[in-house]
């Protein structure tokens, strides 16, 4: 016999998510994530986490309900900041 079931330590509680891919690990062990308010601009923001489920991260501090973040290639965005200036 097989069956399925769900554990339920405690009630569901709404929260913020972003994409798993919109969340960097900076080398100093702090996540950040992007943001913008025109889709032109991105302002790094450092985020606290909380759990994990498929694809997306809870955010419990440093994100606001409704504000747009890099949902893809935030770790490129912050990657370009710590390249060398080209000519």
């Amino acid at each position: 016999m097989l069956a399925n079931f769900v554990i339920r330590v405690h009630d569901p509680v709404e929260a913020t998510a972003i994409a798993a891919n919109g969340v960097v690990r900076e080398a100093d062990g702090t996540m950040t994530a992007w943001v913008t308010t025109d889709r032109h601009r991105f302002t790094q923001r450092i985020i606290k986490i909380g759990l994990r489920t498929d694809d997306r991260v809870q955010v419990l501090d440093g994100l606001q309900r409704g504000e747009l973040a890099v949902a893809d290639g935030a770790v490129f965005l912050s990657n370009m900041l710590q390249a060398p200036p080209t000519d």
